[in-house]
C-alpha cells in the first residue's frame, strides 16, 4: 500500500518535492494523480479512513467531504 511505503524511501522528507498520489477514489478506471509534499500525504493517510480525491470525484452517497484543499478533497467513509 502506498500510504505505508511513502516513509520507507531513504532521504528527508520534510524537504523532499511534490510527489504524484493516485487519486483513492472509487472509480475502477481513474488514473488520476493529486501532487502533495510526502509529508502531507502522511498525515493524511494516519487516518485509515481518510482518502485524497480530486475534486468531482467524491463519492457523497458513502463518503463525507472532511477537507478541501488546492485541486483536491479529504474524503472519509461514511458508517
Amino acid at each position: 500500500m502506498v500510504h505505508d511505503r511513502v516513509g520507507d524511501e531513504s532521504g528527508d522528507l520534510r524537504v523532499a518535492p511534490e510527489l504524484a498520489f493516485a487519486c483513492e477514489c472509487a472509480r475502477d478506471t481513474c488514473v488520476e494523480t493529486v501532487p502533495l509534499p510526502p509529508l502531507q500525504f502522511l498525515a493524511i493517510g494516519s487516518d485509515r479512513n481518510r482518502f485524497i480525491v480530486r475534486r468531482g470525484h467524491e463519492s457523497l452517497e458513502f463518503e463525507e467531504i472532511v477537507a478541501e484543499r488546492d485541486g483536491f478533497l479529504i474524503v472519509s467513509v461514511l458508517d
